[in-house]
C-alpha cells in the first residue's frame, strides 16, 4: 500500500460525511421559537378563561337577585329618605280595620244595580234635573234670538223629549268619530254615508239651531255670576255630573289620578296650552279613575286662578290632590299617581 493509495482512500471518505451531513440539513426541521410557543399558549389559556366567565355568566341570568347579592346583611332596605323596605313577604297578619272593605265594588244603589241597558245607564249621569236645566236654559236663548229668523217656528220652543233625541244624536255622532266628518254627511242619504236613525229624529236646520242654543245656565244674570266664578256657564251642571258619579259606584281597592287635556278650541275663560298633549289646546281636567273598571269617580276642572270669593280655591298641586281625594277618605282605597301629583310644599 502506497501513499497515494492511503490518500485516495481519505479522500473518498471525506467525500461521504460531507454527504451524509448534507441529507441531514435537509430532512431536520427548524428548531421552534420559544417566545412564539409560550404566547401562543398563553392566548389559548385567555380564551378558555373567557369562555368559561360567559357560560357562567349566561347559567346565572336566571338565578334570583338574592342569591347573586354577596353579603346580604339584615332583613330589610333602608332608602336615603328613611323610607324601610322590606325584602321578603311579610307573614300573614289581622286587617287592618281601616284596609278592610264592607261593600265590594260596582253599581251603588237600586237604580244602578237595575241599569241593563245603555240607555238605563246614560239616565243616572243625566238625570231629570240636568235635562230640565238644559232645557230651560236652551229655551230662554232660543226666545232672544227668534227675531233673527224669518219663520218663528224655527226657534221654537224646545222639551225634555226632544232635548233627549239631540243629546242622543249627539252620542251617536261621538261613536261615530264625527270630530272630522261634515255634519251634513249624518243626513245626505244619496251617497250612503247618512244615518237613518239620524235624519229620522229630526232636521239638519233643527239640529244646527239647537247645537246653537244649548245653554247650561240662565244667561240673563251670567255677567254677573262670571264675576265670581269663571266657570259660571257649566257650574250647576258639571257640579251634578260629578255627584251623579259618585253616587252611583261603589270604588275598587285600587284608583288613579291624572290630569286629562280635553281638546277645545272656543270660547273659554280658562283653556289650557299643553304642548306635549296631542290636542295642545283644551280643557284640563283631573281625574279619579277607578283601575278594575273604566270608571271616573271624581273629576276638578282646572279654571285657574279665581276672582275673590265663594269659588275661589287653591290650584296648588297638593291642594287639589285633597279636594279629588276627599270622597275617597276612610274607604280604603289605593290612589296611585306620578311624581306630578307628589310634590309637597
Amino acid at each position: 500500500m502506497d501513499d497515494s493509495q492511503v490518500e485516495t482512500w481519505l479522500h473518498e471518505l471525506d467525500t461521504e460525511d460531507e454527504d451524509v451531513i448534507e441529507s441531514e440539513d435537509d430532512e431536520v426541521e427548524p428548531e421552534p421559537n420559544l417566545q412564539a410557543l409560550v404566547r401562543e399558549s398563553e392566548l389559548q389559556e385567555n380564551e378558555e378563561e373567557r369562555s368559561s366567565e360567559s357560560d357562567e355568566l349566561s347559567d346565572s341570568d336566571n338565578v334570583p337577585l338574592s342569591q347573586l347579592a354577596p353579603g346580604r346583611r339584615g332583613s330589610v332596605y333602608k332608602s336615603t329618605n328613611g323610607t324601610i323596605w322590606h325584602k321578603d313577604i311579610p307573614s300573614v297578619t289581622r286587617t287592618r280595620t281601616q284596609n278592610i272593605r264592607l261593600r265590594p265594588p260596582g253599581p251603588k244603589g237600586n237604580a244602578a244595580r237595575s241599569a241593563k241597558d245603555p240607555l238605563s245607564c246614560f239616565e243616572l249621569f243625566f238625570t231629570q234635573d240636568i235635562l230640565e236645566i238644559l232645557v230651560r236654559c236652551t229655551n230662554i236663548y232660543l226666545d232672544k234670538i227668534k227675531e233673527n229668523f224669518q219663520r218663528n217656528r224655527d226657534a221654537k220652543p224646545t222639551d225634555i223629549v226632544e232635548m233627549r233625541a239631540f243629546l242622543g244624536l249627539l252620542y251617536i255622532m261621538g261613536v261615530s268619530r264625527s270630530g272630522r266628518r261634515n255634519i251634513k254627511d249624518f243626513w245626505d242619504n244619496s251617497q250612503g254615508t247618512g244615518l237613518e236613525i239620524v235624519y229620522a229624529t229630526m232636521s239638519i236646520n233643527r239640529f244646527r239651531i239647537l247645537i246653537r242654543a244649548l245653554r247650561f245656565d240662565d244667561i240673563t244674570d251670567r255677567e254677573t255670576r262670571r264675576k265670581l266664578d269663571k266657570m259660571a256657564p257649566i257650574r250647576e251642571v258639571v257640579e251634578l255630573v260629578t255627584k251623579n258619579c259618585r253616587n252611583n259606584y261603589v270604588p275598587s281597592d285600587y284608583l288613579t289620578l291624572d290630569e286629562q287635556l280635553v281638546g277645545f278650541r272656543g270660547r273659554c275663560g280658562f283653556i289650557k296650552y299643553i304642548p306635549n298633549k296631542p290636542d295642545k289646546f283644551g280643557i284640563k281636567i283631573f281625574m279619579v279613575v277607578d283601575t278594575k273598571f273604566p270608571y271616573v269617580y271624581n273629576f276638578e276642572i282646572y279654571v285657574g286662578a279665581q276672582p275673590e270669593g265663594p269659588f275661589l280655591k287653591s290650584i296648588k298641586v297638593n291642594d287639589v290632590v285633597h279636594r279629588v281625594l276627599d270622597p275617597l277618605y276612610d274607604l280604603g282605597c289605593n290612589v296611585s299617581m306620578d311624581n306630578y301629583f307628589t310634590n309637597h310644599s
